[in-house]
This record gives structure tokens, sequence and C-alpha cells, in this order.
């Protein structure tokens, strides 16, 4: 299983940070790996998101429940599809007005033995990109 956590300081509010987080369907505008993106069911805080990935020759979708904690945390289940493990969580600490604690945690297996060797070859690379771009959608969303 791969696991990673990562932790930082951005000068965006909590609010907006989440905000960010929270709109999964804008998620292929700016996360290149990101090819399609669709709430299926909302019920107040809870939902189910298929998310089609693309890495190279690799394509999946796969379906999560997110449980949304407004502005503090956002929870993430594998629900169905190709992974064997999936769970993910943000959570968001406001330091001051314009400023804000972001921590992310994420723990997944692929069904794959091969496509999960491959995958953790490519996982720091992968993961550097993906919480980039959300650092720079938020400097193109509120700065």
């Amino acid at each position: 299983m791969i696991r990673h956590t990562d932790q930082k300081i951005l000068p965006y509010s909590q609010k907006q940070l989440y905000e960010l987080v929270a709109d999964i369907e804008c998620y292929p505008e700016f996360l290149p790996w990101c090819k399609k993106s669709v709430i299926q069911q909302k019920q107040g805080d809870k939902l189910f998101a298929e998310l089609t990935i693309g890495y190279k020759f690799f394509q999946e979708s796969y379906l999560s429940e997110v449980i949304l904690t407004p502005p503090t945390k956002i929870s993430v289940q594998y629900a169905k599809g190709p992974l064997k493990h999936l769970k993910n969580q943000w959570t968001f600490k406001s330091l001051t007005e314009k400023s804000c604690q972001v921590n992310f945690e994420l723990e997944f297996e692929l069904q794959s033995f091969f496509l999960q060797k491959m995958t953790e070859g490519l996982f720091t690379t992968i993961m550097h990109q993906m919480l980039n771009a959300f650092e720079v959608r938020a400097k193109q969303l509120y700065s």
C-alpha cells in the first residue's frame, strides 16, 4: 500500500481552500491527470463522485464516497472501481484571516500488482504535480 502525507501553509483563507478542494467537478480544469469528474449522488454533506484518471497509458474510473465537513475537513473513501483501497483526507486549519495550514493524507492500493509497482515509481512526482496544481488553482482564483 502506498501512503503519503503532506502539510503546507498557504496564503489563502480556510474557507477558500476548503471550497477549492470541495469543488470536485472542476478538477478536470486544473488537475493534469483528472480527465473527468462527475457527482453521481449528493445527500447533504455526503456525496459520491466518479473520477476518471489518466497518466500516460493508464486510464481508469473509480467511485468515491466523499464526506464534507465545512470548512475544516474533506474525507474520501473508495467505493467502487479498479482500486483495492483508497482513503484520503484534507484538513484545513485557519491560522489567520488570510492563511491556512493544509494537511493532506493519502493511502491507496491498486488491484493490479504490475500497475501498483509502476505507480510506486512515479508516485512522488504525481503527488507533487497534484498538490502543486491545487496551489496554482488557488492563486488563479484568489490572488
